[in-house]
């Protein structure tokens, strides 16, 4: 039933129609090289976007109907990775999918894992009252400003995974077409411990391999870390599942270099943790005169992780100190000179390089 006065019209100067409602079937009459599916909609490969004939590829709304801009965009990225296979003469095939796992949706986690987390509600959003929203077309909400995008933004737990993209496991799975409907997955419920200072432990990712047990007894001759337990119930952990930080533990990370999965990460004291694609920088070590080259993991301006170089030829020959594995505040220090400086009549002066 009409509505009274519902119709009205509005000067402009562009209209842009992207409603996306249904395929314009009108260039493809007659066509024999596009194949309709039921849905009137192009029938392309779903992996690869790759039509019945070679050359032609679709993707976005003519595949899938309507859908969302970011689905649009992300098949155009996969089309066009697929074109450049084909100009190149190459087989057109899916990219490989990484291995992932994952515990679950957030009704799957025990409660307990949040007991210490604090609960905070979302930030509302200032709407518009309805008196005037009925005679506007502006936004009825209103953006967040930059504190309360930042304040959502903290309610993240950060759950995922630091050694993302550093976890051999992952890439051997990956390289495998480890499938894990096949066999299943084991449910491990081991706390994860946070005791030590500068390591967290989650005996849940551990696979048992046993090497941070043998570069800490075989290698840096302190044997902190051992097997506890039997069978499916084993974990690596201190004698007498006393904390790391109760041990004789140096604090030099050999444990947490070696391990190929996420068990061991080094604690990280940004606002959120990661995990991040990092950039190595080689570096030296500025705690003392031994000079040790560091390979910093760093993301933006942030550094994140610092390990041992390869390139270590002096000193430890890869073995790092506890201030060379995780003292690096000193690079957000205040004391940290960022700009050369020069005394002028007992004062230091920004050094803005030579008066010729």
């Amino acid at each position: 039933m009409p509505v009274r006065d519902s119709a009205f019209e509005i000067p402009v100067d562009t209209v842009i129609t992207a409603t996306g409602q249904k395929l314009d079937l009108t260039s493809l009459q007659g066509s024999s090289e596009v194949t309709l599916g039921r849905r009137n909609v192009i029938e392309v490969n779903k992996a690869t976007l790759q039509g019945n004939i070679d050359w032609i590829f679709a993707g976005g709304d003519c595949v899938t109907g309507p859908a969302t801009v970011v689905e649009a965009v992300a098949a155009g990225r996969r089309a066009a990775r697929s074109i450049d296979l084909y100009l190149q003469d190459k087989e057109v095939i899916p990219q490989e999918r990484a291995f992932n796992c994952s515990k679950g949706t957030l009704g799957d986690l025990e409660t307990e894992e949040f007991e210490q987390k604090e609960k905070i509600p979302r930030t509302p959003v200032t709407t518009m009252i309805p008196e005037k929203r009925k005679h506007s077309f502006c936004e009825f909400e209103d953006v967040y400003s930059q504190d309360m995008a930042l304040q959502e933004a903290n309610r993240c737990l950060s759950c995922g995974c630091l050694d993302v993209f550093n976890c051999r496991l992952r890439e051997y799975a990956t390289e495998f077409k480890v499938n894990t409907d096949r066999l299943g997955t084991g449910k491990k419920t081991h706390a994860i411990l946070e005791g030590h200072p500068y390591i967290v432990s989650d005996p849940n990712k551990c696979v048992l391999c046993g090497n941070c047990i043998r570069v800490c007894q075989e290698i840096m001759g302190i044997g902190a870390l051992g097997f506890v337990g039997r069978g499916s119930e084993t974990v690596v952990m201190p004698a007498m599942n006393n904390p790391l930080s109760k041990t004789i533990c140096t604090s030099c990370a050999q444990c947490v270099e070696i391990c190929p999965t996420g068990a061991l990460t080094m604690k990280n004291y940004l606002a959120k943790p990661g995990p991040w694609r990092l950039e190595k920088v080689e570096s030296v070590c500025p705690h003392c005169s031994i000079g040790c080259r560091l390979d910093l993991g760093v993301a933006g301006e942030q550094v994140v992780s610092i390990t041992s170089s390869k390139k270590n030829s002096i000193g430890y020959q890869g073995d790092l100190c506890s201030k060379g594995s995780f003292d690096y505040s000193i690079i957000k220090g205040s004391r940290r000179l960022t700009k050369p400086l020069v005394n002028k009549k007992a004062f230091l002066k920004v050094w803005n390089g030579l008066r010729l």
